[in-house]
Formats: C-alpha cells, sequence, structure tokens
C-alpha cells in the first residue's frame, strides 16, 4: 500500500524516503475440533517506512459453529 501523496505517481524527487509505503503480512489458521465448530486464528504484521514508524501488529482470535 503507497499512501504518499506528494509527486507524480506517488513519486516525490525531493524527498525519496519511501514514507507512506505500508506492507501488511497475515498468517493464520484455522482448527475443526469437531464437524459443527471451528476456531480461527491471525496475526498481521504491518511494516511502515514512515519517520512515526510501525503500526501496531494485531493478533485475532474466533469462533464459529454450523447449524
Amino acid at each position: 500500500m503507497n499512501l504518499q501523496t506528494g509527486g507524480f505517481a506517488g513519486t516525490d524527487a525531493n524527498l525519496p524516503t519511501g514514507q507512506g509505503q505500508r506492507q501488511y503480512h497475515t498468517a493464520g489458521f484455522a482448527v475443526f475440533p469437531s464437524p459443527k465448530i471451528v476456531l480461527k486464528a491471525t496475526y498481521q504484521r504491518v511494516i511502515d517506512k514512515s519517520a512515526t514508524g510501525a503500526l501496531s501488529d494485531s493478533f485475532l482470535g474466533g469462533v464459529g459453529f454450523f447449524f
């Protein structure tokens, strides 16, 4: 994701720092303890090249069921 707004097509010859560029890396898994229940977990790592540093990484969990 490129959020840089200055310059033509996201480039800025005066400030070529890569500021505004973000990468999201997501991994997850699902476990089916029974045919009608699922347990899910997802981890997302954020790499941000801005001057303020990276955003928060996140961990999400969920439970689903079929009826």
